[in-house]
């Protein structure tokens, strides 16, 4: 069995988009939320806190190393 770690990721620097501001984030401690992997696709879902917006960036690299062995990503967007 090969267990896989997210990227580190600092969670406490403060983001915005247009609509809202963030002091600071969370943490990325669970991927079940983020994403969801059946056979070769991974279905990325957005998170509903503010404070979990930016959470998948600490999977990208696994991401993108499952993408080069053929995976494929759909987003869901809300």
């Amino acid at each position: 069995m090969t267990v896989r770690s997210p990227t580190p990721y600092d969670f406490s620097k403060s983001y915005s988009t247009p609509d809202f501001e963030i002091k600071s984030g969370s943490y990325a401690m669970m991927p079940r939320d983020v994403l969801l992997v059946i056979g070769d696709q991974i279905i990325e879902a957005p998170m509903g806190w503010r404070s979990r917006y930016l959470e998948n960036h600490a999977y990208k690299d696994l991401c993108k190393e499952y993408f080069k062995s053929r995976a494929t990503l759909t987003p869901l967007r809300p």
